[in-house]
């Protein structure tokens, strides 16, 4: 499995990842209509457009797997919430469930803190809807709850839990 920077043609692969995990990561969690509704082709548009609008203190990594299929992926960059200013936020991690657990995810999360490094950060954000499994995964990584906002998806109520990184390092 090869971690590298997202390019314009990874646009498909990354929306499929994204479709596939919301729907076997959120299953349970969000409704099961707002989850058979998600489009990979909306959500391919969406990450040609992030690919191709992605300003240098933002960065997409890929993992890429010998058939040349992408297996996960990672987005960061400086922090969108007020609440947490002055700090990178990782936007975005998603793998799909077969390769789970293989520490795909650490290492896309390093990849996300090295670059957020050289922009100066030295802590970094994440948001993580409630009852995601991944809150175990962030907590093994050294990421604390610092607080908690509602958020609205498909119309219905949730919360998110930030959890923050106090250095840039796993």
């Amino acid at each position: 499995m090869q971690i590298r920077k997202a390019m314009a043609g990874d646009a498909p692969g990354i929306a499929r990842v994204h479709v596939n995990s919301w729907r076997t990561t959120y299953q349970g969690i969000v409704s099961d209509t707002y989850l058979s509704g998600l489009s990979v082709q909306a959500r391919q548009n969406m990450w040609e457009h992030a690919i191709g609008h992605l300003t240098a203190d933002k960065c997409i990594y890929v993992a890429v797997q010998d058939t040349g299929d992408i297996a996960g992926f990672a987005m960061g960059g400086p922090s969108r919430s007020e609440q947490f200013p002055d700090r990178a936020e990782l936007y975005a991690l998603y793998l799909l469930s077969t390769v789970q657990g293989q520490g795909l995810g650490s290492k896309l999360v390093s990849h996300v803190m090295e670059h957020s490094k050289s922009f100066g950060h030295t802590n970094m954000l994440v948001w993580v809807l409630k009852g995601n499994r991944a809150l175990h995964f962030y907590r093994r990584t050294g990421a604390v709850i610092v607080g908690e906002k509602e958020i609205e998806i498909g119309g219905e109520p949730h919360t998110e839990i930030a959890m923050e990184w106090g250095q840039l390092s796993l």
